[in-house]
């Protein structure tokens, strides 16, 4: 099995799309709505985008006889709002639900993003009084095009566990979607490893996306400031993912 390779700061990290994600219980009413719309006037100088967060409701009839179907769609409901920074590379969600934090490319520290999630939050606080966070979760999205290794397609250079295909099968991969659950009993942390890979078109480059979605599902009260302790737990599985993932030979092509 090919060597892991050393956990370090990357300086070109792959890093698409970094997320810190709360969600809620009992998911707060209508009522909250407005207050929810107020936030503009203490973030809009920095986050001067707003848009509604709405979700769609419906159902769909089959009909035996003839195969079709129908959908009904029963509306729009609002969720809550969406607010982006000028160049949206920075999005906050303040929902009925909960509050998530995404900073997209460029990527610049984790302690910078977790210092703004918990600005964010504290005015979530404010404008709802949540009761219950039930879900605390870290994703980190990353976006790898890596030269195309030949004979075959051997990922071996550039991944801890390439998928493989039965050796009586001699076809190179030109694409592969994995998906592992794993559980951490000894801190109840959970996590989603997402692993896809595409050979491009002109088959010199492959695209490799590594989706690690960390979280802890719990009870706690939402003013709890414990609730940031977990979120670095999250952030150091994360890592480790990640770095597990690939080799050294992937981790200098951004250093």
């Amino acid at each position: 099995m090919p060597k892991m390779a050393k956990q370090r700061h990357l300086n070109n990290a792959p890093i698409t799309e970094a997320v810190i994600d709360l969600r809620i219980k009992p998911v707060l009413g209508d009522e909250v709505l407005p207050m929810l719309s107020s936030v503009k006037n203490e973030i809009g100088d920095s986050y001067p985008v707003c848009k509604e967060f709405r979700s769609v409701s419906g159902e769909i009839e089959l009909e035996m006889k003839s195969g079709k179907s129908t959908v009904n769609t029963a509306g729009m409901a609002i969720e809550g709002y969406i607010y982006r920074n000028d160049d949206k590379k920075q999005i906050a969600q303040f929902r009925r639900n909960g509050f998530t934090f995404n900073k997209l490319n460029p990527y610049t520290r984790w302690e910078d993003i977790l210092v703004e999630a918990q600005r964010l939050w504290l005015i979530y606080l404010e404008k709802t009084s949540p009761e219950i966070v039930t879900r605390i979760a870290v994703r980190y999205i990353n976006k790898l095009d890596i030269p195309l290794p030949e004979p075959e397609h051997d990922l071996s250079e550039y991944l801890t566990e390439p998928p493989k295909i039965p050796d009586e099968l001699n076809y190179p991969i030109d694409s592969c979607f994995s998906k592992i659950v794993l559980h951490d009993d000894k801190t109840d942390l959970l996590a989603n490893m997402i692993q896809s890979i595409n050979a491009n078109v002109d088959h010199k480059t492959f695209t490799l996306i590594l989706d690690n979605d960390v979280y802890k599902q719990g009870a706690y009260k939402a003013s709890d400031p414990n609730i940031w302790g977990v979120f670095s737990q999250l952030r150091d599985l994360e890592n480790a993912l990640f770095f597990a993932s690939i080799t050294e030979k992937t981790a200098r092509l951004f250093e």
